[in-house]
């Protein structure tokens, strides 16, 4: 009550002028740092009446819960304030990841214009190399020794490897971009993968392994991208023949059924260690022992023949045993590729 405010205190003055009979201090409990100072004020009664210790212990009450409500005010007005500040550092944010992005997209639109570029300047003078090569091998500009048609072979060889890790790239950066396509022609696989034997038997015979291929007698013709899927072909014997030691055998074959086309290339080399298998397809991904073996190689080459095999409606066949060698392969379904064959 005003009355029990001590006559020292000033407020007491300015109160009686006010004519506030009450004045009941808000108290902060949990001295949130913006409440502030408070007081309930009250007049006398209407009644003229003087407040009693009931009234007091009333208007108490009804201060506590002024002083809940007013809490609760602070708060939202805090939450408001916060979700402000956080929407604006939220906008800032997401307009300099949209600025990013932009240079992200002009860099990457960049890079595959170069490795576009890069590509087609690479592979013409490549194509030209082997033409020669392939001439000279042909006997076309007179006969060649032993020696020579070995070192020609393993020449040719490189090259086409080389065409092909061209591709490679090229294919990567089309699978970014949205522009890898599939480009399907009537193809008979046994005479693809005969081709692929053949390129591949004179390097087989350096490196002391027998590279076996027995061609089936028919084959359903297929519509399917024959030029990706002589890449395939080329990138899954040639890895056999790499990681297969000297005296061992890798075993080519193809099989059919009434459902599908199945190749398969089986080694006898030093196969991929379980705990890395279910990584083997991804990008870049290099086994331990195969880093060992071939430092140099990219990681692509199984990555993008998935990719190849996928697109057209197939699926990768794998099973491997470290220590006893791999099989690599695919199978191709018949159903619509043979239809639009005939």
């Amino acid at each position: 009550m005003v009355d029990e405010i001590s006559e020292a205190n000033p407020l007491k003055a300015q109160l009686r002028q006010q004519n506030v009979a009450v004045a009941i201090k808000l108290v902060n409990p949990r001295r949130h740092s913006d409440f502030g100072t408070h007081y309930l004020l009250l007049g006398d009664k209407k009644s003229g009446n003087p407040y009693t210790r009931q009234d007091a212990r009333l208007l108490l009450i009804i201060a506590n819960e002024l002083v809940v409500a007013i809490q609760n005010a602070l708060r939202f007005e805090e939450i408001q304030n916060f979700n402000l500040t956080l929407q604006e550092k939220v906008n800032a944010a997401t307009k300099q990841l949209r600025s990013a992005n932009d240079k992200l997209k002009e860099l990457d639109a960049t890079k595959d214009d170069f490795i576009g570029i890069a590509s087609h300047q690479l592979r013409t003078p490549l194509t030209s190399v082997k033409g020669y090569i392939s001439m000279v091998l042909d006997g076309d500009v007179g006969k060649i020794s032993t020696e020579q048609k070995q070192m020609l072979d393993q020449a040719f060889l490189s090259a086409q490897r080389m065409v092909y890790l061209i591709a490679d790239l090229l294919n990567l950066s089309r699978l970014r971009t949205g522009k890898f396509v599939i480009e399907p022609i009537k193809t008979n696989l046994a005479d693809l993968v005969q081709n692929e034997v053949d390129q591949l038997a004179e390097s087989a015979k350096n490196k002391g392994i027998t590279l076996e291929y027995k061609k089936p007698k028919s084959c359903t013709p297929l519509m399917i991208d024959h030029t990706k899927m002589s890449q395939v072909v080329m990138n899954f014997i040639d890895n056999a023949l790499f990681y297969t030691p000297k005296g061992k055998k890798v075993s080519v074959s193809i099989s059919e059924t009434p459902q599908s086309l199945q190749f398969l290339v089986e080694d006898q080399g030093m196969g991929v260690p379980k705990a890395e298998q279910h990584h083997l397809f991804t990008k870049f991904y290099r086994a331990k022992n195969a880093k060992k073996v071939r430092p140099d190689g990219t990681g692509l080459g199984l990555f993008m023949a998935k990719k190849v095999i996928v697109a057209q409606g197939g699926s990768i066949v794998f099973k491997s045993s470290e220590g006893k060698g791999s099989t690599f392969g695919f199978m191709l379904p018949k159903k619509h590729l043979e239809v639009a064959a005939k």
